[in-house]
């Protein structure tokens, strides 16, 4: 305590950050003696991608564990936490995480932690306490990549048998043992708040997925319980809450926990209740103050005082800055007024401001829509020509790969690439069409981990919003359960339908409603379905799409060949392999294999005909893959056939990068242009002062498909004295160089 007093002391003149990583540090030195063990008999692995770490401690010693400390560098946070089943996780402070265990830890037992920081880590701090709090080991973890998955990188002879396939391989290792009644909280199990930034005494909505079918969760707020939640029988839920008015305006943490102990966390930033009132040079006409985010869906009320009897206008404009709704309304007898109207679920997120007007004064009250996605990405136009450039901006969640994947209206892939995020969270990247590409809706999926968005995009008219239907497996053995997602229009109406392929019978016409998200989830018994290829249908209108899945087919394909439609492919670009085999109604793994020997991707399909089996997969070139010949092999059991393309990029000339001033809401930032990159691959960017202090490193940009690039320097504004050197590097090798100098 000595030393947590003297530390406190110390900070008194020390920037906020600094002093609470001093602090946490001075809490694990207290709680820990002079000479810090290292028992041999603990262990801890630690796994990253991205922000996530996953946390696994093992124990052969003789001391028991009952609780575990783990804290990240003085400029990172825990973002969120989640604990094993037995295990309480708290936050002592932004840095610092502490796991109490309800059954302490003895040799050969493991746990294990998830956490999410606010940017990647290098390393991770643990400790491990007795039942005293005294230390018994402590270390630092680096993360290192996760294993694959079992099985993962396509079927080759250790891959397991498909359902129904005879078993030629090894006994399968066993199962992991069946969850604990009551266990609602997952792996897959995700949460987020909706708005991101909710006030004090207003309304939130929290929407979840991945979690156990039919389960109950409780909502803390703090220590303070909430509510609680039904999963429903998909495992995902949106629920309302309030939070209380007598709520500290604070950082504090959101907790959902199952009946088995385990819990999901996620730390939320409150801002505080808006209460004040905007009075216009009149002293007559008044507008209350609003929250400062709300969700799509939710409902703004605007109210305030003005002339008894007279009328005012409200007008309420869209972010883009156009009116999307006009009322006039009559100030009562008491001189009050008041309207409230719901912004629809599908609102743009940004700042909606509302204009009130009497004639004689103007006021104005703004607020943010937050549609609580993690990923927010939209065309720059509503519509687009043939031959014209799509252009895509917007964020997504930091530190986490984004993966890209355009479609046409015919639902054929055109596009397919993976965006490193970097701290900035910022999403920026453009396709090019032709003069060929029919008119319609062309739809583009954004996923990063188990969130996803259906962002649709017009070419020679403005987008309709589509349906799209997936199904959770590409094929089922007869007593399993096909999970049927439908995405579209929030709360449209549409029919779902499942149709043989091959015989075209009908086998289910059902009508279905998508939730307020845009959602939704059919659980399909397949007990009744014989061997064969089903058609999963959506449609409303001319809006519609189908997926097709089978049931009990097997590894049996007997002879395969395979081969792409091109023997050269460019970066970004889609790669069709077709094939054919002996039998039909079959399965096969179809595998991608870079140049350097290394499974990249395997796709799953089944081959269908009437004589010889025909099928095909779609992969793409993404612009971060390695040049040279790749290999697409095909392998059904003890069947395969491999073919062979070459990826290609040329540049055309050397790089050259330039740097000029624009203004920001901020000030003055710099903004680096470019071009001779290589088309449509990433580009690094690194900034250094004079005296050598490294002041950026890993700014990411993508070229364009002409080789141009241009990003702004988010932290150019009140920038030290000196000259600074950007220096650009390509994927390919190239790089260039210029300097920017600050007075």
């Amino acid at each position: 305590m000595v030393k947590l007093l003297s530390c406190r002391r110390a900070c008194v003149n020390r920037p906020g950050a600094i002093c609470m990583a001093a602090a946490v540090l001075a809490l694990l030195a207290a709680a820990a003696p002079a000479s810090h063990a290292q028992d041999p008999g603990i262990g801890v692995d630690s796994h990253s991608v991205g922000n996530t770490i996953l946390v696994t401690v093992t124990s052969s010693s003789s001391a028991e564990i009952h609780s575990i400390k783990l804290w990240i560098a003085e400029d990172n946070t825990f973002e969120s936490f989640k604990a094993d089943r037995g295990w309480i996780g708290t936050r002592q402070a932004p840095s610092l995480l502490t796991f109490a265990a309800s059954e302490p830890l003895a040799a050969g037992g493991s746990a294990k932690f998830g956490v999410v920081t606010g940017s990647p880590a290098g390393s991770i701090n643990w400790q491990a306490l007795d039942s005293a709090g005294t230390e018994i080991s402590r270390n630092t973890s680096v993360p290192g990549a996760p294993p694959p998955p079992p099985g993962q990188g396509g079927a080759g002879p250790d891959a397991p048998a498909a359902p129904g396939s005879p078993d030629t391989s090894d006994p399968p290792a066993p199962s992991d043992p069946p969850e604990p009644p009551g266990t609602a909280i997952l792996e897959s199990s995700a949460f987020r708040i909706v708005p991101t930034s909710p006030n004090v005494g207003s309304t939130i909505r929290i929407a979840g997925e991945g979690f156990g079918a039919d389960k109950t969760v409780t909502l803390l707020l703090g220590s303070l319980n909430l509510s609680s939640i039904e999963t429903g029988s998909s495992g995902r839920f949106v629920h309302t809450a309030v939070i209380p008015e007598n709520t500290p305006v604070d950082r504090i943490e959101f907790t959902l926990t199952d009946d088995a102990g385990n819990t999901l966390q996620k730390s939320v930033r409150l801002g505080e209740a808006r209460s004040r009132m905007t009075q216009s040079g009149s002293e007559t006409l008044t507008v209350a103050d609003v929250p400062a985010s709300v969700a799509s869906g939710d409902s703004i009320t605007l109210s305030g005082t003005g002339k008894p009897g007279s009328f005012i206008l409200v007008t309420l404009r869209h972010p883009s800055d156009y009116a999307i709704w006009i009322e006039q309304i009559r100030i009562d007898s008491n001189g009050q007024w008041s309207e409230t109207f719901r912004l629809p679920v599908s609102a743009n997120a940004g700042r909606y401001t509302a204009v009130v007007t009497d004639g004689a004064a103007s006021l104005s009250q703004s607020w943010d829509v937050d549609d609580g996605l993690q990923i927010n990405v939209l065309p720059s136009r509503l519509a687009y020509n043939p031959g014209d450039d799509l252009i895509f901006r917007g964020t997504a969640t930091p530190g986490t790969d984004l993966k890209a994947r355009l479609f046409n209206p015919q639902n054929i892939l055109l596009y397919e690439d993976v965006f490193e995020i970097d701290r900035t969270g910022a999403v920026g990247f453009e396709v090019g069409t032709t003069t060929s590409y029919p008119k319609g809706t062309y739809v583009l999926f954004l996923s990063q981990g188990a969130f996803e968005s259906v962002v649709p995009v017009g070419i020679g008219g403005r987008a309709d919003h589509p349906f799209v239907i997936v199904t959770d497996q590409i094929n089922y053995a007869q007593a399993d359960t096909a999970l049927i997602t439908v995405r579209g229009q929030a709360e449209s109406d549409a029919t779902l339908s499942i149709v043989d392929t091959s015989k075209h019978n009908t086998h289910l016409t059902a009508p279905i409603t998508l939730d307020a998200d845009g959602l939704y989830i059919y659980s399909l018994d397949l007990a009744n379905y014989t061997r064969g290829i089903y058609t999963a249908s959506v449609s409303y209108g001319k809006n519609s799409d189908d997926h097709e899945f089978g049931v009990n087919l097997q590894y049996n394909t007997g002879a395969i060949t395979v081969s792409t439609i091109k023997s050269t492919y460019k970066p970004t670009e889609p790669i069709i392999v077709l094939g054919e085999t002996d039998k039909i109604k079959t399965l096969l793994d179809v595998v991608l294999t870079s140049p350097s020997g290394e499974e990249i991707e395997s796709r799953t399909v089944f081959s269908d005909g009437q004589v010889r089996g025909k099928f095909s997969a779609l992969f793409a070139a993404h612009s971060n893959y390695e040049l040279g010949t790749w290999t697409v092999s095909a392998r059904s059991g003890k069947n395969t056939a491999e073919s062979g393309f070459e990826l290609i990029v040329s540049r055309t000339e050397g790089i050259v990068v330039s740097t000029s001033e624009v203004a920001t809401p901020g000030g003055t930032s710099v903004l680096i242009t470019g071009e001779g990159a290589l088309p449509n691959r990433q580009i690094t960017v690194s900034i250094t002062h004079s005296r050598g202090e490294v002041i950026e490193d890993g700014l990411l940009v993508r070229a364009t498909g002409q080789g141009t690039f241009s990003m702004e320097w988010p932290n150019s504004v009140d920038l030290p004295p000196g000259t600074y050197t950007i220096r650009v590097t390509d994927l390919g090798g190239g790089d260039a160089e210029t300097t920017y100098t600050v007075e």
